[in-house]
């Protein structure tokens, strides 16, 4: 009996360790099927390109960068020697060996030209930015722009570069989150004179504040509308969209329609060309020979442009009658800049407020931005392929608007308060 419950100990302690061994090789055989997995997902999530198709893709920006950007002349000016510098990181892409890398080298590249004319890689959130302020606001506009953001290529590039970076979902981290901590202060109101003069001071014109901000602006204007005057300050207003001064500062604002022109001009580059006859018809695009006489135009410029159109802005008002009667102001300074500075200008075409301050950072008028799809990563590279002109042929992005009256008080308000004061002597 004995003998017999050793040898049924001795076969349980031998099918345990049968188990045993079983579900080890099992669990060994699943690590690494999940391993191989992880191998495949990573190199699934990265850019499958030799460091000779890197080195084409930047060789082949330069060749795109000199038949379309039309900033290389205030390059020099601004003392850059941007051919040394895009030298210096072509010998840094010969070296590349990830997509991470890859991407840092065109982004520092462009950095060490101080990204003149918004030159720039995008990034998966300038890219999802982009996407997503064409769709809302410019899809008739922008067909071509769009058609490259959409295009599978980009989009399954663009989805390896998130994953590279780590970075987070642009609408749920960005945009809502945006909308739901800062809107309430994006402008704040007062009155300076009871029944004289009221204040609107704005510190954007950010895109997600167009519909949040107007019913409060709109109800300001009214309460407001028959005060002599109103000061809007744009001081340090350096982000937006010109739909947010349409449709709530202007539109409301005015009982007819206006407009302000602008001269765009042009390299006449097959990238070019792409946005600029998918926006305009052929005869609106004229040669550079035909353009009118300006004073202050840089002629070095000139000489390297090929093409212009006159792009108008038009606004229409939003209502038979205009809710301010008021004569309206607007300041600004050094950091105003992008929409704001759209705004300045419009002001000054057309009459509909007296602006008051230092000249403008500029950035405001042309289109939108152009890019690039490099050939083997996809990926985009921004630009600004419109050269616009002030009313005198300065150019904007270089020398920004220069305001109705220059202040010479550090205080802008105090100074613009001065002039009012000093119009009713």
């Amino acid at each position: 009996m004995n003998n017999k419950l050793k040898i049924l100990l001795i076969d349980i302690k031998l099918y345990i360790t049968k188990r045993k061994l079983l579900f080890s090789f099992i669990l060994l055989i699943l690590i690494g099927i999940i391993a191989a997995i992880v191998i495949i997902s990573c190199r699934k999530q990265q850019y499958e390109m030799t460091t000779q198709e890197m080195v084409k893709d930047y060789e082949q920006m330069e060749v795109v960068l000199k038949e379309n950007y039309p900033y290389f002349g205030l390059l020099d000016r601004k003392g850059i020697n941007y051919e040394q510098k895009l030298q210096n990181y072509l010998d840094k892409m010969m070296e590349c060996k990830d997509g991470s890398e890859y991407f840092n080298i065109f982004n520092l590249a462009f950095v060490s030209i101080d990204n003149v004319g918004d030159l720039s890689i995008w990034d998966y959130w300038r890219y999802k930015y982009n996407e997503d302020y064409i769709q809302r606001f410019t899809a008739d506009k922008n067909q071509y722009l769009l058609s490259l953001i959409e295009e599978q290529e980009s989009v399954e590039s663009y989805n390896t570069l998130k994953y590279i970076h780590n970075t987070r979902d642009y609408v749920s981290e960005f945009r809502e989150r945006k909308v739901k901590t800062v809107l309430a202060n994006n402008f704040n109101i007062g009155i300076i004179e009871e029944g004289e003069v009221a204040y609107i001071a704005f510190k954007s014109f950010d895109r997600e504040y167009v519909k949040e901000d107007k019913e409060k602006l709109l109800a300001f204007f009214d309460e407001v509308k028959n005060y002599d005057h109103v000061i809007i300050d744009l001081q340090n207003v350096y982000s937006g969209v010109e739909e947010y001064m349409v449709q709530n500062i202007i539109a409301p604002n005015i009982d007819k329609p206006l407009t302000a022109d602008t001269y765009l001009l042009f390299k006449d580059g097959e990238n070019n060309r792409n946005f600029i006859q998918s926006r305009y018809k052929q005869e609106e695009i004229k040669s550079i020979d035909t353009l009118p006489s300006f004073d202050k135009i840089v002629k070095e410029d000139l000489e390297n442009l090929d093409c212009y159109v006159v792009d108008t802005f038009e606004v229409k008002p939003s209502d038979s009658e205009a809710i301010l009667n008021s004569k309206l102001w607007v300041l600004t300074n050094a950091y105003t800049y992008g929409a704001a500075d759209k705004f300045a200008n419009f002001c000054e075409q057309t009459g509909f407020a007296t602006v008051v301050g230092e000249t403008t950072s500029g950035g405001g008028l042309g289109l939108d931005s152009f890019a690039y799809q490099l050939p083997n990563s996809k990926l985009l590279v921004g630009y600004r392929g419109d050269y616009p002109l002030n009313q005198d042929g300065t150019c904007n992005l270089e020398v920004g608007t220069t305001p109705d009256i220059m202040t010479s008080n550090e205080n802008i308000l105090d100074e613009c308060l001065e002039i009012i004061e000093k119009g009713k002597n």
